[in-house]
């Protein structure tokens, strides 16, 4: 799952809008812990 984030967070060709996306379940995801 985290491979997923970080290779969608390493594609430049993404927009910003997919970036914040996946910081922002991270989040989430890091606060279930």
């Amino acid at each position: 799952m985290a491979k997923l984030a970080g290779g969608r967070i390493s594609n430049r060709g993404s927009t910003a809008f997919f970036v914040v996306l996946d910081y922002l379940f991270l989040l989430i995801f890091l606060g279930f812990l």
